[in-house]
């Protein structure tokens, strides 16, 4: 199994499984009355969302690396040569 896929099963994993909490509860705070369990439900959905934006910025990278090692691969093998483009293009590269 690669990177990308660990990454993206433990993300749907975090979400599943914060959103089976925010329901659990949430149902029992609404039942019960009680302010700490709603309380304690509204902080698993922030989870979810905190979990969500990982996932969805995780696609982003993956997208993003796999543009500049398609375009600036100058170096086969080589991360150092890979990763050091972007600063040197974006000097070299100003508007002013």
């Amino acid at each position: 199994m690669n990177r990308e896929n660990s990454i993206k099963r433990a993300g749907i994993f975090g979400i599943a499984g914060n959103l089976f909490l925010f329901i659990i509860k949430g149902t029992v705070g609404f039942i019960t009355h009680s302010q700490a369990m709603i309380a304690d439900a509204a902080n698993s959905a922030g989870d979810i969302f905190s979990s969500s934006m990982t996932f969805i910025g995780n696609k982003i990278a993956n997208i993003y690396f796999s543009i500049i090692n398609n375009k600036f691969n100058f170096i086969p093998n080589s991360t150092s040569a890979k990763f050091n483009v972007i600063p040197i293009a974006s000097i070299t590269n100003t508007n002013t």
